[in-house]
């Protein structure tokens, strides 16, 4: 069994998982493929939300039927982005996926306080490296969504892949602050902040996790660098999770992987109380299908609070 399937089959044996997805403007071939694939491949419903014809043309695009969706009208992508979010706060999907629509129109509907959906945490992308070559997969944060994050975005982050990689069955993840050294340098910041989060992590403020940094890219995955440079830590050559001290290494990095390293490459947006599911028109069919895959294993239980709470905001 290749390590697709073996990912896969894990999430169509977890039980109590996410089964309904929102599209927010499925206007497009590509994505009424991904998610009529998702739906035979993992079970879910699918709400489509956007304007009738596009969806209609899209759907006989892409070779499926209209009577395998849910289909709920909207005119506009301000307005689609609205009903598509509203009817996540309103119990209706546990996921929420991008469409033909931009993510910012999207994400400022998500981010409203009158659904009930923002956290006290960040958003954040959290991707899965995945070799068919390997049974290991690897989580990267953040390569998507936020630039340039200080110390306190970091531990969000951080936060964020943990809560991930806990959903994907790993109870005590390794995380990897990837820098250019291993030690402190004060004309490097994030060194800085790596020598501060695994701190944070050593007291217990940042729980579920053994973090260490400042470690390079070789350490962290090599137990044999590890050992020719007398490197003891504990994540050297164990890391299940990289956090990219910017967007720029984040984003590299995946992409090297993903294009020169033959890696599978997929995603999700997590900080919110259900995911977001943003896929690129460049990935296949095989990465849109596990980035729905991970947003199917985040935590239910949590996203079934969200009508209750999104009530309890109307009556303050």
């Amino acid at each position: 069994m290749n390590n697709v399937n073996r990912f896969l089959n894990q999430v169509r044996e977890q039980q109590h998982r996410a089964k309904r997805i929102v599209v927010a403007a499925a206007h497009d071939k590509a994505t009424i493929l991904a998610v009529d694939l998702a739906r035979v491949e993992l079970d879910v419903e699918i709400t489509l939300v956007g304007e009738f014809d596009k969806i209609t043309q899209a759907v006989e695009l892409a070779g499926t039927s209209l009577a395998s969706f849910e289909v709920v009208i909207a005119e506009g992508d301000d307005a689609i982005a609205e009903m598509s979010v509203r009817l996540i706060a309103d119990g209706k999907g546990h996921i929420l996926m991008k469409g033909l629509i931009e993510t910012s129109t999207l994400l400022i509907q998500l981010l409203k306080r009158e659904f009930g959906l923002r956290t006290d945490s960040l958003l954040s992308h959290t991707a899965l490296l995945m070799s068919e070559g390997s049974e290991k997969y690897y989580l990267l944060t953040d390569a998507g969504m936020n630039i340039s994050p200080s110390l306190e975005q970091k531990e969000k982050i951080i936060n964020n892949a943990v809560t991930m990689a806990h959903a994907l069955g790993n109870s005590h993840p390794n995380v990897a602050m990837l820098c250019a050294k291993e030690k402190s340098y004060d004309k490097m910041p994030a060194t800085l902040d790596a020598t501060e989060l695994q701190r944070l992590n050593q007291i217990g403020q940042i729980k579920g996790c053994t973090v260490s940094g400042p470690i390079q890219l070789d350490l962290a995955l090599s137990k044999q660098a590890a050992e020719m440079k007398g490197c003891t830590d504990p994540v050297a050559g164990n890391a299940d999770i990289f956090i990219a001290p910017s967007i720029e290494v984040g984003n590299v990095f995946g992409k090297a992987l993903k294009y020169m390293g033959d890696y599978i490459y997929a995603g999700v947006v997590l900080g919110a109380k259900v995911p977001v599911v943003v896929v690129s028109r460049a990935d296949s069919e095989q990465e849109k299908l596990l980035s729905i895959a991970m947003a199917c294993m985040c935590n239910v239980d949590a996203q079934e609070k969200v009508s209750s709470d999104k009530a309890e905001l109307e009556n303050a």
